[in-house]
């Protein structure tokens, strides 16, 4: 087992994500963030597998309080999460680690710009995937071609952690 695989093992990582709603059904890989500059500014953005689902590796283990955040393709390359639009509030979302299956269910979908908007709006937008004072699963991806969007599904347990 490589260091990444042990150190995900010993983390709760999610490695695999299932939401019947829309027949997904996809493992789970960690990804981490590269560093972008935008009018002379240094930001991170975190990377997309381009086949898989992605865990931002620096987001909460499963079960635990904090905000996981998944990431995924909607039109480009395999688009995993071609079809999370259909998702509804209440739907539920199953996210696996270390073989035990978390459940989840929609609280909020929500839509946010981020194609030629301010800085300031995109740092707005990325509060949604930092880390939260709740236990709660965040899937990101494009909502429109040419990536103007992000569609983002805020979930929560049904189970909160320690229970």
């Amino acid at each position: 087992m490589s260091n990444a695989t042990a150190e995900s093992t010993a983390l709760n990582a999610p490695t695999r994500l299932v939401i019947p709603r829309i027949a997904l059904d996809s493992t789970v890989v960690p990804v981490g963030w590269k560093e972008v500059e935008v009018n002379g500014k240094t930001y991170e953005q975190w990377e997309v597998d381009k086949n898989l689902v992605g865990w931002h590796n620096l987001s909460a283990p499963l079960g635990q309080i904090g905000n996981s955040v998944l990431n995924g393709h909607s039109n480009l390359y395999a688009q995993v999460f071609r079809d999370l639009n259909q998702l509804k509030v209440g739907d539920t979302i199953l996210a696996v680690a270390n073989g035990k299956a978390y459940s989840y269910r929609v609280a909020a979908k929500l839509l946010v710009q981020e194609k030629d908007v301010s800085v300031e709006q995109r740092l707005e937008n990325a509060k949604l995937i930092m880390p939260t004072s709740d236990e709660r699963l965040t899937l990101v991806t494009c909502a429109f071609a040419g990536a103007t969007h992000r569609l983002i599904i805020v979930a929560h347990p049904t189970t909160p952690a320690g229970e």
